[in-house]
């Protein structure tokens, strides 16, 4: 048995800006940001690059989506945990 390999990929942000990140329609006013924003853009652009039969999108995880998400909560806390909070 075989599995199909998925035809499109959604990767959630709990960012709310990152539809105006990936549109490049967006600057900050601190320059991190920015290169963040940049680092960003580069990565998605890599990986459909090496997925090019994959469509692959970034949406806004809303409040509803996170409210009973498993992996939203697993993810939040090891982040937090990561800048020491």
């Amino acid at each position: 048995m075989f599995l199909e390999r998925p035809r499109s990929v959604i990767l959630y942000s709990d960012l709310n800006l990152i539809t105006n990140i990936q549109n490049d329609s967006i600057t900050f006013r601190k320059h991190h940001f920015n290169v963040v924003a940049n680092e960003i853009r580069n990565l998605l652009t890599e990986l459909r690059k090496g997925y090019p039969l994959m469509d692959i999108t970034v949406e806004y995880l809303d409040k509803e989506r996170k409210r009973s998400n498993i992996f939203y909560k697993a993810s939040h806390k090891a982040a937090r945990r990561v800048i020491g909070k």
